[in-house]
C-alpha cells in the first residue's frame, strides 16, 4: 500500500519523548560544554541545548549567553540554540535542557537548591517560536554541586514550556 512520505514522517509525542529519554545524557554534556564559552561580564554563565526533528531525524543545537557589546543587552542561551536550529532548517523542538550555577543573575545563598528560570524574553520566545509548543519539554538544571563524572547532585526540574509559560 502507497502512503504519502509524509505521514510516514509523523511522529508521536510519546516518540518524540523516547528520543529525549535516549539523548538526555548527550543535551545536559552539550548545554555544559557549551556554557563554556558563554561571555558575560557578571560570571552568570548558561548553557541550552535542544533537541530538534526535522521531520526526518533528531538533532542536538546548543547555545551559550553572550553580549554582543559593551552596551548591548545579553543575548540568552536559549535564544542562540533556536537561532541555530532555524539556521538548520529544523522545524519542532522536543526538549530543552537550560544549565547553570546559579539560580538568577544575582547569586545568593540559595543558589544550590534552586534552578534558572526562563527569564521573561525567553518565555516570550517560547510563546511566539513556531518551533516551540506547549509540550516542548523545558528541563533546567543547577550543576553548582553535580558530580559530571555521573550526573548526580546537581539540582533538575523538568516540565513543559506550558507550565513555564501560563
Amino acid at each position: 500500500m502507497d502512503r504519502h512520505p509524509a505521514l510516514q514522517l509523523e511522529k508521536t509525542e510519546a516518540e518524540h519523548h523516547l528520543e529525549y529519554e535516549r539523548c538526555w545524557q548527550k543535551l545536559v554534556t552539550a548545554a555544559q560544554e557549551e556554557r563554556q564559552h558563554s561571555e558575560s561580564h557578571r560570571s552568570f554563565k548558561v548553557g541550552c541545548a535542544m533537541l530538534a526533528w526535522n521531520g526526518k531525524r533528531y538533532e542536538i543545537f546548543a547555545g551559550s549567553n553572550f553580549k554582543p557589546h559593551k552596551n548591548d543587552k545579553t543575548v540568552c542561551a536559549e535564544k542562540e540554540a533556536l537561532r541555530k536550529i532555524r539556521e538548520n532548517g529544523f522545524e519542532r523542538v522536543i526538549a530543552i535542557v537550560v544549565v547553570s550555577q546559579h539560580s538568577h543573575t544575582e547569586p545568593t545563598q540559595e543558589d544550590s537548591t534552586k534552578t534558572l528560570s526562563p527569564c521573561a524574553e525567553c518565555q516570550q520566545m517560547f510563546r511566539d517560536a513556531q518551533e516551540i509548543k506547549p509540550t516542548t519539554i523545558l528541563t533546567t538544571i543547577n550543576d553548582s554541586n553535580m558530580d559530571t563524572a555521573n550526573q548526580s547532585g546537581g539540582i533538575i526540574q523538568e516540565r513543559t514550556v506550558a507550565d513555564v509559560i501560563k
